[in-house]
């Protein structure tokens, strides 16, 4: 397994600060594949971009470029008192396959859920 870095060790601790109850599931390839507690986000002019900025200073826990752009929004979906937003990773513009994360907030907006799997590294040369 690779441990988690420095960054990703402060970032989960940074998250015990807002939910003590908080549970993080590492992968084995050091990364975060899911998150459950409840963590209260700023809200900015809507949830999607206040999603996406959680996103954006967590990046590290999760495998991400710090600006998402190997991240592209799928859809939003409204349930009974929750929203679920999901992303798929993209690798040099081509769609990874089952490579999603999706973030699930309360009817208060608060994070209360995310599942990632996306792949920090991919070794795949797709120009040749």
């Amino acid at each position: 397994m690779i441990e988690p870095t420095g960054e990703q060790k402060e970032l989960a601790e940074k998250l015990k600060i807002l939910d003590k109850d908080i549970k993080i599931l590492w992968l084995r390839t050091g990364v975060v594949s899911l998150i459950d507690g409840l963590i209260t986000i700023p809200i900015t002019k809507d949830i999607d971009e206040s999603v996406r900025h959680f996103l954006m200073e967590y990046s590290a826990l999760f495998g991400f470029k710090k600006d998402l752009s190997n991240l592209k929004f799928i859809n939003k979906v409204y349930g009974i008192d929750t929203i679920h937003i999901k992303y798929q990773q993209y690798h040099e513009d081509i769609p990874v396959l089952y490579a999603f994360t999706s973030v699930h907030l309360n009817k208060e907006s608060k994070i209360i859920h995310i599942n990632n799997n996306c792949h920090p590294v991919i070794p795949v040369d797709t120009k040749s």
